[in-house]
């Protein structure tokens, strides 16, 4: 069973502040996903794009 700390290092998390949309996203991923950052990165811009619009 993993201990805190392990399941701490097999997290990761990018944080998103538009000011221009004043809007801020936190997104917490697994390790094991962060080759796909620049996909998490861009659901995150379209995520507040979409928020601005509605």
């Amino acid at each position: 069973m993993p201990t805190i700390n392990e399941d701490q290092d097999r997290m990761c998390q990018m944080e998103y502040m538009y000011p221009e949309y004043n809007n801020y996203v936190r997104l917490q991923f697994s390790k094991k996903h962060l080759a796909d950052w620049q996909a998490i990165n861009t659901m995150a811009i379209d995520y507040m794009k979409k928020w601005h619009q509605d």
